[in-house]
């Protein structure tokens, strides 16, 4: 049977808080889904995606909360463009 999202991503999420101490809490979240390299087509807006077996709480709230943010997948740290959550899935575009 074919695994649909064997890959694991981990996403390190920082945020800063507001006022005259701004305050950095810094957050990782694990994903499990499938990568998926653009295969060089340039006319795209990103050079992979990242396919989401489940939206993470933090996308419902907040769509914007990974985008910029770094993701470690394969021992490498690549920045996310922007995110897109559904109701049952998110897609992650990658720089």
């Amino acid at each position: 049977m074919i695994n649909r999202f064997p890959h694991t991503a981990t996403i390190k999420l920082e945020t800063v808080g507001e006022g005259k101490l701004p305050e950095v809490t810094k957050e990782e979240i694990t994903l499990k889904g499938r990568y998926e390299p653009e295969k060089g087509n340039k006319n795209l807006d990103y050079k992979a995606k990242f396919y989401c077996e489940q939206t993470p709480e933090q996308l419902k709230s907040n769509p914007h909360a990974f985008d910029d943010q770094k993701m470690d997948i394969f021992g490498r740290s690549i920045t996310i463009k922007q995110a897109w959550p559904y109701q049952t899935h998110c897609e992650l575009w990658l720089d």
